[in-house]
C-alpha cells in the first residue's frame, strides 16, 4: 500500500470514528401518560391539598371521642370546716388518691358529628377535583406543545420549499429563462422563512421546556413528546344530555352541597349546646383516703376511714344563653346566615352553570365543523401550490404566485392544527366540570 493509499484509508477511519462520537443521543420520549404522572408526583396545589384532606379526615375520624370520658388520676388533700357550728367538729382534714372519670354528653354531639363528616366529604371532593384539573392542564400544555411542534414543522416545509424555489430561480435566471427581480424575490422569501422558522422553532422549545419544568422534570435536555393532534381530537357528542350529566354530576355543585349540609348541621350543633340540657356522669376510685377531725369526738377509725369510690350523675341546663344578649345567639345568627348564603350560592352555581356549559357545548361543535374545513381547505391549498409549482418550473408562473400559494398553504396547515387544539382544550375544560362514572 503506497502512501497516497495510506492516507485516504486513514481519512476513511478519522471519518468514521467522528461520525460515531458526533451522533447526538437517542432522543428520550415522554408520553402524556408520563407526563400526567410526573405531574401527579410534583405539583404542590396537590400536595397541599392532601395534607388538608388529612387533617379534615382526622377531625371526622375522632369526632366520636366526645363520647369518650375524661380519666385523670387524682391526689386531694383538703379542709373542710362548717361556719355554723362552733362545737367539737369545727374542722375537717382529708387526703385520698385515686382516679376519676367525667362524660359530659349534651345534645349538639351528634349534629357536631355530623358536620365534621359533611366537610370531610366536601373536601374529598375538592381534592379529586383538583387532581382531575391538574390532569386536564397537564393534558392541555402536552397538547399545546405538540401542536407548536406541528406548527414548527411545516415552517420547515415552508423553508425547504423556499430554499428548493431560490435553488430553481438561480439556475432559470442563468439560463436567462427569469428576470433578476423574480430571483431576488425568491432570494427574500428563503430568507424571510429562514427567520420565521428559527422563530416559531425557538418558541417551540422554550414552551417545551417550560412544560417539562411544571411537571417536575428541570432538565429538558433530549426530551420529545410522544403524540399526535390528529389522534387526539374528540370524537365523541355532546348536546343537551351533556349539559344534564353536568349538572347532575357537578363537581362544584357536590362541594356546595356538602357544605350546606355540614352548615346546617353546625346550626343544630350551635343549638343543642347553647340552649338544650346536658348530663354530666362522674365516677372515682380512691383505693387510699383518709379523714380526720379536730377533735376526737368521732374517735372510731372506721369512720375516719373514705368511702374507696364515688358516682353521680347531673343534668345541667344553661341559662346565660337564653338571655337576649348572649354569645350563643349571636353564633347561630353567624350559622344561620352561613346557610342562606351557601343557599343562594347553589342555586345562582346551577344557573351559571348549565349557561357557561351550554354555551361551551355550541362552542366545541362549532370548532368541530371548522376543523372539517380546515381540512378540506389543506387539501385545497396543497394541490393549487403544486399546481403553481408546476407552472413555475414551465415558466408560465412567477416567483411571486409560487411564494402567494405557499404560503397559502402552510397558514391553513397552521390554522387546522391551532383549531384540532382549541377543539381538544374545550373538550377537556368540560369534561372538567363533572365526575364521570
Amino acid at each position: 500500500m503506497n502512501l497516497v493509499h495510506r492516507i485516504i484509508a486513514f481519512a476513511v477511519i478519522l471519518s468514521a470514528s467522528s461520525l460515531s462520537f458526533s451522533a447526538p443521543p437517542p432522543a428520550k420520549t415522554l408520553t402524556i401518560e408520563d407526563a400526567v404522572k410526573s405531574a401527579l408526583e410534583n405539583d404542590a396545589s396537590l400536595q397541599q391539598g392532601k395534607i388538608t384532606l388529612d387533617q379534615t379526615k382526622r377531625e371526622s375520624s375522632h369526632s366520636a371521642n366526645s363520647f369518650l370520658p375524661s380519666i385523670a388520676a387524682e391526689g386531694i388533700i383538703a379542709k373542710a370546716g362548717d361556719l355554723n357550728d362552733k362545737d367539737s367538729q369545727e374542722n375537717v382534714y382529708q387526703s385520698k388518691i385515686g382516679a376519676s372519670a367525667s362524660l359530659t354528653i349534651d345534645l349538639g354531639v351528634p349534629a357536631k358529628i355530623k358536620a365534621l363528616k359533611k366537610q370531610y366529604q366536601a373536601q374529598q371532593i375538592t381534592y379529586d377535583y383538583l387532581v382531575r384539573q391538574v390532569t386536564s392542564t397537564v393534558k392541555k400544555g402536552f397538547y399545546a406543545v405538540i401542536c407548536k411542534k406541528m406548527i414548527y414543522d411545516a415552517y420547515r416545509d415552508y423553508q425547504s420549499s423556499s430554499e428548493k424555489t431560490l435553488n430553481d430561480s438561480k439556475v432559470k435566471h442563468a439560463n436567462g429563462m427569469i428576470p433578476e427581480s423574480d430571483l431576488l424575490m425568491a432570494q427574500y422569501d428563503a430568507e424571510d422563512a429562514k427567520i420565521q422558522t428559527s422563530n416559531v422553532g425557538l418558541d417551540y422549545t422554550s414552551s417545551l421546556a417550560t412544560f417539562l419544568s411544571t411537571i417536575g422534570i428541570t432538565d429538558s435536555e433530549g426530551y420529545e413528546l410522544q403524540g399526535n393532534i390528529e389522534d387526539a381530537v374528540p370524537s365523541e357528542e355532546f348536546g343537551e344530555g351533556t349539559v344534564n350529566k353536568v349538572l347532575s354530576a357537578s363537581t362544584e355543585i357536590a362541594v356546595i352541597e356538602k357544605l350546606l349540609e355540614a352548615a346546617r348541621a353546625s346550626k343544630w350543633t350551635a343549638v343543642g349546646q347553647g340552649y338544650l340540657p346536658s348530663i354530666v356522669l362522674n365516677g372515682g376510685i380512691y383505693p387510699l383516703g383518709y379523714r380526720k377531725f379536730d377533735n376526737n369526738a368521732l374517735d372510731s377509725q372506721a369512720k375516719n376511714k373514705i368511702q374507696p369510690w364515688s358516682v353521680s350523675a347531673m343534668v345541667r341546663i344553661p341559662l346565660d344563653t337564653w338571655l337576649p344578649l348572649s354569645s350563643t345567639h349571636d353564633a347561630i345568627s353567624q350559622v344561620s346566615d352561613s346557610v342562606k348564603s351557601l343557599e343562594i350560592q347553589l342555586a345562582d352555581t346551577k344557573r351559571n352553570l348549565r349557561t357557561d356549559t351550554k354555551n361551551l357545548i355550541d362552542k366545541i361543535n362549532l370548532t368541530k365543523e371548522v376543523v372539517v374545513s380546515r381540512r378540506n381547505a389543506i387539501n385545497i391549498a396543497k394541490r393549487r401550490y403544486e399546481l403553481t409549482d408546476g407552472a413555475f418550473q414551465r415558466g408560465t408562473k412567477t416567483a411571486t404566485d409560487l411564494q402567494k400559494a405557499r404560503l397559502d398553504y402552510e397558514a391553513v396547515r397552521v390554522y387546522y392544527y391551532q383549531e384540532q387544539y382549541n377543539l381538544i382544550s374545550d373538550v377537556l375544560t368540560l369534561k372538567e366540570k363533572y365526575t364521570e362514572n
